[in-house]
This record gives C-alpha cells, sequence and structure tokens, in this order.
C-alpha cells in the first residue's frame, strides 16, 4: 500500500566521520592525529593507525579492499569524484551464525558524490512495534500505527532459536523491504536536502552536539541491494543490505550546496590566526537531536529551516574572522530558505495533530488534503471537506480510517477547541509532542497550571509548559509558528487572540527571559542581572528575517509587570543590581536555606562516647618517630569533629581526598546511640554508593542501607527518572531512618538538594559530606558550598580543629600508612585550599631532585613526541 500513497516529503540527515582532507576519497593526511573520527565506534574499533600511515593521503581508488580505511564504510569519502567498490559481509555471517552461514561477502558499488545512507532507528523492532526492549512492555506509539506498514510483523523474524540469540534488529528481508522503502518514500530527488553532520571535529571539544558539516540537495537514491548468498536458499534466512547510496549535489565550486569552511579555520589558525575555530562550527538544532541522529534520519522543514539558518550565522562568523568568502553559500541558503517555507506551509503539524486526536495515517491524511488544496490553500477547509465526505475528498486506504465518530467529533467540535487544534497544527509538533498537547484533561498530573484559553492567548506557553517535559517544544518552533515568512502571515494570519506582532511583545519576552534563565541553571547559574540578560536577547537572532530582539530596559520593565508572577522572580544582587529568578529555583533555595537555618537552632543531641579511643581502635597505635605529632594533631582533629557530628541536627563535613572522611563515618556510625536509630547512607552515583557502603558497612556498622539519591526520591516521587528531574511535592515527607550520610554532596544540585531535605522529616542527624573545592554540580546552584557559608564559624582559619555548630573540616590528609602521597600533595596546590608550609617539596620531582612512587614529570614539546610517550 506504500507506494500508492503520497507520503509527506522529508529531507535527511547523513552522518560522517571527520576526516582532515573534505571527504575527497583518500587516506586522511595525518590519520594519527585524527581522533575525531574515533568517535565512531566502528572506527574505533577497525582503525589501524600504522597501517593508514603507510599510505596517508593516497587515493581510496589506488588501493586494495584490505587499505581501504574503516571510515569508507562510515560514509568518510563522501566527496570522492570517483567511484569505490568494496565489499561488505554479514556481521551475523563474520561471527559464524550458524542463521547466516549461507551469507557472503556482497559487493557495494560507492557512486562518485555519494554516500551510503542507512536509518538504523527504523531497523529496531523495539521502535516499529512500539515497546520498551528489556520488558517488551508498549512504551510508545509504533510506526506500525504511524506509517503504511501492514506487512511488517515479528512473525516474519526468525526466532530466538534460530539466530542464537535474541536480536533487537530485523533480520528478515520481507520486513526489510516494506521498512526500507517506506522510509525512502518520503526522500525525494532534487526536491529533499541532504545534510551531512558529524559527532565529533577538531574545532570544539566534544559538547554531544551534532556539528554540521555540509548540506546540497538528493540527486539520486540508489536501489535496494539483497546479500550475496551461496545458494539461493529457498526455506532460508534472506536479507537485505540497509545502506542505499545517496548521490548529492555538492561539488567544489559550491553552485548547489556546500561544505562548511571548517579545514580553512584551522588552517588558518595553524598560520597564526588569533581566533578561536569553535566560532565557526553551525550545530545541529539542538532540539532536533533525533532527526540528526541513527546514522540516517528524516528531517522535517522546519529542521531544514534551522539548520540552515544556523549555517548561515556560522558562515557570516567565518567571514568576519577571516575573511572566507561565502558569497555563493549565502545565495544558495537564501534560495532554499525560500523554497522550504513554501514547503513548510502554515500547518507543518497538522498531520501530527490529527494522529493525536486519534485519526489513523494522520500524516497521510494530511498530506493528501495539502496536496488537493495545494500550497496557497488552506488545509483546515480541506480537512472540512474531509469530514463532509471521506471517501470523495480521499483515497481509499485513507478514507477507511475517517469513520462516523471521528467525522460527528469534529463537526460537533466546540469552536475554542478546534481554534485551539488548529493554533498547534501551526507548530511542527513531533507525534509524542501533539498526543502530549491534544488533551488537556492530562496536563494536571504533569504540573501544568495553564489551559488551552490560555494557549490562545499566549501561543509562547506552548514552550514554557512543555520545556521541562518528556517531549519538551523548544521555543524556536513556536517562533517559526508566529513568525513564519511574509506569504504565511499575509494568507494565513493567526487569529486576534492568538497574534503575536512585534519581537518584544511581553509573552515573548518571557518566554525568552525563561528560555535564558534555563540555560544559565543548565550551566550552574541561578539567577541573571537585568543587564545581562537584555545584553543576551539584543545579541541573538531568529528566523528567517533574523528576528532581531532588540530589547531595552523600558520593554523588559513592562513585561515584569504584566507577565512574570509565578513563573520569574524578580531580585537584587548582592551588590543591589535587579536580576532574574526562575520562580522554581527561588523556592528550592528557600527551603535549603531555612533547613539549614532551622536544623543548626535546633536542639543538640547529647551524645556520650570516647571518640578518641574509638579512633584509635581503628587506626591503630600512633606511629614513632617524626610522624608522631602530625598523627596526633589528625586524631585530635578527627575526635572534635565526631563530637560534632554527633550532636549537630545538621552538619556538613568537608575536607580533600585523603583526610579520612569515610573512615571517621565509620567510627561514628559504629556507636550505639547513632546505629540504633537507623542510618541511610546516600550518594549521587552508584560507585560512591558502593565505596561508602564497602567502608562503612565493612567496618561492621549495623542497621545500615545505602541507596543513591535517585533511587531514595523516586520511593516519594520526588525523581521522575525518565526525565532525570527532581521536584519538590510542597510537603515533607518522614524518613525511617534517624541518621541521614549524604556523600559527595559537592555534585547535588539545588534541584537535588532541595528534594532531599523535603524528605527529612523525622531525621535526627543530617551530615552533608564531600569536597567543595572540586567541580561543580551539572546544573543549578552549588548548594553544598552555600551551606558551608552558611555554617562557617567567623575568623576559621584561625582556629584548630576547624570545628563549629554544624561545621567540621579535616584538614590533614593520612593515607597509605600514615604517610603522605605526593600525588595528594600535588593536588592539594590546585584545591584553593591554604596549602601549608613546606608542602612545596612535592616540586622537588620535578627539578630532578627526587622520584616518586605516585607522581612523574613528563616533557614533550610535539604532538608525536606525545604519542609516543603515551
Amino acid at each position: 500500500m506504500s507506494a500508492k500513497l503520497s507520503h509527506p516529503l522529508q529531507h535527511i540527515s547523513i552522518r560522517v566521520p571527520w576526516h582532515d582532507n573534505g571527504w575527497n576519497g583518500t587516506v586522511c593526511q595525518h590519520p594519527k592525529h585524527n581522533s575525531a573520527c574515533l568517535k565512531l565506534k566502528n572506527i574505533a574499533e577497525s582503525k589501524d593507525e600504522e597501517a593508514e600511515a603507510q599510505v596517508a593521503g593516497q587515493s581510496f581508488k589506488d588501493l586494495q579492499e584490505p587499505q581501504l580505511p574503516p571510515c569508507l564504510k562510515e560514509r568518510g569519502g563522501f566527496m570522492a569524484p570517483f567511484a569505490v567498490t568494496r565489499s561488505h559481509q554479514h556481521p551475523y555471517a563474520e561471527s559464524g551464525n550458524a542463521s547466516h552461514a549461507h551469507f557472503r561477502p556482497t559487493l557495494m558499488r560507492y557512486p562518485a558524490y555519494s554516500a551510503a545512507a542507512l536509518p538504523f532507528l527504523w531497523m529496531m523492532k523495539p521502535v516499529v512495534f512500539g515497546y520498551d526492549q528489556r520488558t517488551k512492555q508498549p512504551n510508545a506509539v509504533p510506526y506500525t500505527e504511524v506509517y503504511p506498514l501492514e506487512g511488517v510483523g515479528e512473525d516474519l523474524e526468525p526466532g530466538k532459536e534460530e539466530l542464537g540469540f535474541e536480536s533487537i534488529w530485523f533480520q528478515a528481508r520481507d520486513n526489510h523491504v516494506p521498512l526500507l522503502e517506506c522510509f525512502w518514500d518520503h526522500v525525494r530527488p532534487e526536491h529533499s536536502l541532504v545534510f551531512f553532520y558529524a559527532k565529533q571535529v577538531p574545532l570544539v571539544e566534544d559538547t554531544g552536539r551534532r556539528v554540521l558539516v555540509g548540506v546540497g540537495r538528493v540527486k539520486k537514491i540508489g536501489d535496494l541491494q539483497e546479500y550475496t548468498y551461496e545458494d539461493k536458499p529457498k526455506d532460508g534466512l534472506r536479507s537485505m543490505l540497509w545502506e542505499r547510496m545517496v548521490t548529492h549535489s555538492i561539488r567544489p565550486g559550491f553552485e548547489d550546496g556546500f561544505l562548511m569552511p571548517y579545514h580553512e579555520a584551522l588552517a588558518r589558525c595553524d598560520e597564526g590566526r588569533e581566533f578561536d575555530p569553535a566560532e565557526v562550527v553551525a550545530f545541529a538544532p539542538e532540539d532536533r537531536f533525533k532527526e540528526f541522529s541513527y546514522a540516517t534520519e528524516h528531517v522535517s522543514h522546519d529542521a531544514a529551516i534551522s539548520a540552515l539558518l544556523a549555517m548561515r550565522d556560522a558562515l557570516h562568523r567565518a567571514n568576519d574572522l577571516f575573511s572566507v568568502d561565502i558569497t555563493t553559500q549565502e545565495a544558495w541558503i537564501d534560495r532554499e530558505l525560500g523554497r522550504l517555507w513554501k514547503k513548510r506551509g502554515a500547518f507543518p503539524g497538522l498531520g501530527a495533530v490529527l494522529a493525536a486526536c486519534g485519526v489513523g495515517m494522520g500524516h497521510f491524511i494530511a498530506q493528501a488534503v495539502n496536496d488537493k488544496v495545494g500550497e496557497k490553500g488552506d488545509p483546515w477547509k480541506g480537512w472540512d471537506d474531509v469530514l463532509a465526505d471521506p471517501k470523495a475528498a480521499l483515497p481509499k486506504e485513507l478514507a477507511r480510517h475517517v469513520d462516523r465518530t471521528i467525522v460527528k467529533s469534529w463537526q460537533t467540535m466546540h469552536k475554542d477547541r478546534r481554534e485551539f487544534l488548529e493554533l498547534l497544527s501551526r507548530v511542527d509538533l513531533s507525534l509524542d509532542q501533539a498526543i502530549f498537547l491534544v488533551e488537556p484533561s492530562q496536563w494536571a498530573d504533569h504540573g501544568l497550571t495553564c489551559s488551552p484559553k490560555d494557549i490562545l492567548k499566549n501561543p509562547y506557553l506552548i514552550y514554557e509548559a512543555t520545556r521541562l517535559e518528556e517531549f519538551p517544544i523548544a521555543l524556536g518552533k513556536v517562533d517559526q509558528a508566529v513568525f513564519p515568512n511574509g506569504y504565511i502571515l499575509k494568507h494565513f494570519p493567526l487569529p486576534e487572540r492568538s497574534r503575536v506582532d512585534t519581537p518584544v511583545d511581553a509573552r515573548r519576552l518571557r518566554a525568552l527571559v525563561i528560555q535564558r534563565l534555563e540555560a544559565a541553571a543548565s550551566e550552574g547559574h541561578t539567577l541573571q542581572t537585568r543587564a545581562e540578560l537584555i545584553g543576551g536577547l539584543r545579541d541573538r537572532g531568529d528566523g528567517e528575517q533574523k528576528l532581531a530582539t532588540l530589547v531595552t530596559e523600558d520593554v523588559l520593565r513592562v513585561a515584569e509587570q504584566e507577565n512574570y508572577p509565578g513563573e520569574v522572580r524578580v531580585v537584587q544582587t548582592a551588590a543591589g543590581d535587579p536580576a532574574y529568578q526562575l520562580e522554581r529555583l527561588a523556592q528550592v533555595g528557600e527551603l535549603i536555606r531555612q533547613t539549614v537555618r532551622k536544623r543548626a537552632k535546633g536542639r543538640r543531641h547529647d551524645v556520650e562516647a570516647d571518640w578518641r579511643g574509638m579512633l584509635d581502635d581503628v587506626l591503630g597505635k600512633l606511629p614513632k618517630g617524626d610522624d608522631l605529632a602530625t598523627e596526633e594533631r589528625a586524631r585530635k582533629e578527627k575526635t572534635a569533629v565526631l563530637a560534632e557530628l554527633a550532636a549537630s541536627r545538621i552538619s556538613v563535613l568537608i575536607g580533600p581526598a585523603g583526610t579520612g572522611k569515610t573512615t571517621l563515618l565509620s567510627v561514628l556510625c559504629k556507636h550505639p546511640d547513632v546505629s540504633a536509630g537507623g542510618i541511610l547512607l546516600l550518594a549521587p552515583t552508584g560507585k560512591a554508593r558502593v565505596r561508602m557502603e564497602s567502608v562503612i558497612g565493612g567496618a561492621g556498622v549495623e542497621n545500615m542501607e545505602a541507596m543513591t539519591i535517585a533511587q531514595f526520591l523516586s520511593r516519594t516521587g520526588r525523581y521522575e527518572g525518565y526525565l532525570g528531574r527532581y521536584r519538590l511535592l510542597g510537603e515533607d515527607d518522614k524518613c525511617d531512618y534517624r541518621t541521614v550520610i549524604v556523600d559527595e554532596c559537592s555534585m547535588l544540585t539545588e534541584e537535588m538538594m532541595a528534594s532531599l531535605f523535603e524528605a527529612m522529616k523525622g531525621v535526627h542527624r543530617l551530615i552533608l559530606v564531600g569536597d567543595h573545592r572540586q567541580l561543580p554540580p551539572i546544573g543549578a546552584g552549588r548548594p553544598f558550598l552555600d551551606t558551608i557559608q552558611e555554617l562557617k564559624p567567623d575568623d576559621l582559619e584561625q582556629h584548630f580543629p576547624r570545628v563549629g555548630t554544624g561545621f567540621a573540616e579535616l584538614t590533614i590528609t593520612r593515607r597509605q600508612g600514615g604517610t603522605k602521597r605526593d600525588d595528594l600533595l600535588l593536588a592539594q596546590w590546585f584545591g584553593g585550599a591554604e596549602v601549608p608550609p613546606g608542602e612545596d617539596v612535592v616540586f622537588d620531582i620535578l627539578s630532578g631532585k627526587r622520584a616518586s612512587d605516585t607522581v612523574r614529570f613528563v616533557p614533550w614539546e610535539t604532538v608525536d613526541e606525545l604519542e609516543k610517550l603515551l
């Protein structure tokens, strides 16, 4: 049935490895220096740097097949001006699997200027059938319900008995063909663009984002190809190669597509031009990660527009930095943007909205409607025609999905509901996003407080309401709906109440402020000054016409008064400057401060203990000789710390590695008064949990349990694993343990710590442990450091031991039989704390005065020298 239907047009993305010679069909000029290509697993496992170095810079066409580098298979020669042939063996046949024993190496021909594109995601059974790989339970809308794939079935696949193992990949030809044909039926030569991207390039650190390296037009799609067999199997397994050769339009003159000037940027840097080559990198749209993943994937019109704009901006930066000529590329981008806006139309989300409302094959019905009304027609009027007479308006295969119930539900729909769905269809929604939005009755379960009428009055709530959900809708998507090109604005204007006339409309400004505050939070900052926000907003540009947000302080003040309550709090910095903070971060900050202050002022515990005696039992006798005084001082410090930890309702225990924090805690936990009430050990990572549990549990401590923070908070609903999000519930929960010890607290964000504090009702002793001089957490705030500052006594540096109410610091490093390790001495110089006199002896190693078992300084001057040393 797939071939009879008009498939919605899609563009494609194709993943390539980094290549130091422009992907021109040669071995890299310096194979050993190309570590970026190792980001791809197949290359990392197969690359032979020594062998490649022997043929460095040579053309693929001059090499024997065993000499070809593994990057050819990963599309590393997509700019080769000649054809290349190589043989491909099925990986299961290579591993000697009996089910594939009849498979033989199959010749694959790579035409000039082409790439072997394979849509991995479409070859995964859990994705196509919509179930969880581990539990086999449904977890997503299956592709078989979204696309015309009635012939695809699990029953066509070889079973576990035949394969010898369970595979998530489709193996059978009878499934391969309809799946691959359906994928490629969306891609049309001369109409679809092809974006080439890399996971890693040497211009920028690996950020996890996709780097756009080139774009062109799909010129030709090669045929599907079946594997070669020893004997044509009658009943044996048959399979298709997943790759299809895509010939593209990029040529050296860049007349119909182009490569980004990354190699030129690196060359100019090598020549001594002072600029950061990362500035010329174009990233794929961050909210379109799926569309630029899985080796080859569909790319929507909106994603293509965003990608072209990112590439244009990067080209402008390159022109500014090293005067590269971008005239041809810029003209091509402008032509393509105009064409894409026409193809996109005013309602790119129509298919997703129909499907989310229960209309089977909604995307294909939307395409049929669009084909009928044309680029200048209104597809919603076309949908009304479908409702009036489905059989007359649609092909038979689609008309059967619009039954009487569907028709009546739409024809009797309230006008506000219809207007809301039409507004949603202006946004390029995925099906998952549409499913979430079209049913407002489910919103409250996710903490959403807005209504469809609120969204009709403020379309930017679509971004705000979903930004913390599983399928967030980027602000840029809403911008493209509200500010499309001039033709769409003129012929398909938004309803009066939804219309946003200027980029500095208060509704849009609030969304932009929230977006920037969320971005700042992800980098560790919990507030932004008004000046910082204004500068950031004025520098940004969005949309085809560079939708500059020339905001002023006057305009921002108006937005504050009209829109900020409930989402953004206006505060003052310590210097008195006005600043903005997300309301939820303001709330968690307040909860942390109130909890710390309340517990610190609470009634202290009276614990009778011979802490020094317990320490000596664990650490053994004092050493003799020069080390006696230092060890005696260390034990005096630990004794004072133990007394404070036992007495305080909240305390911080800080100190660098080697000071014995975990050993000290094992002594605390062995005291009957502490262990009797139960002990809970928490840590942000599994590794830290296991280490703490092994040391404290190994000391014979009983009545103890250890968990990660996520495991503990999941029990109370304060951690959503599928989102990786910690949240407050607005009420305290009683904890069954009387002593709670949290390790590696420097890794905790404000939301993690606040969620934890909210679940600590009834805890007698809360101990926060860590080294605040380590790297800050990945996320908003540094609550552990803030808590330390709150509890830290005045003039602390003048006292020994460094102990106060709720505060305890270990300062003396003692490891490996009481000796100081050189690596720990060296680490002290980079920890930010005061380094005691005499600790500079570690640098005697650098001068050659002595050797060390744990530190060695090795000089090198060139990359080749470093490689040999490593």
